[in-house]
């Protein structure tokens, strides 16, 4: 597939994830892919307004990420702040799945507080 068709595909994927799973978008780089004004990554997630049985779920961020990498590292932070991902992560060049096709596996370590 040449990165024209596979940008066709990714900006046609990230379209349905913002119609489907959030209200507005509020990441400028993430608003500029979607508006064409930059290549879409390869990578998305919907990160939680609130948890997911409440009802703000469908108010979340929508982020997108260049590499696996840059998500996870990303994800790492976001988690330390109580957003949840409620399992909505994306590779946008893998089989499609429109609720997610990427998993969330969360670590806690609990360590004697420093003085």
């Amino acid at each position: 597939m040449n990165a024209s068709a596979r940008q066709r595909i990714r900006l046609r994927r990230l379209r349905q994830i913002a119609e489907e799973h959030t209200e507005e978008i509020y990441d400028a780089e993430t608003r500029d892919q979607l508006n064409r004004v930059e290549p879409v990554a390869r990578f998305a997630v919907v990160l939680s307004e609130g948890s997911a049985d409440s009802s703000f779920y469908k108010n979340g961020g929508l982020l997108v990420f260049g590499t696996k990498a840059q998500l996870e590292a990303d994800l790492a932070k976001q988690a330390l702040h109580g957003w949840v991902a409620h399992g909505r992560i994306w590779d946008l060049d893998a089989e499609w799945d429109p609720w997610g096709n990427l998993d969330l596996i969360c670590a806690v370590e609990v360590r004697a507080a420093r003085s």
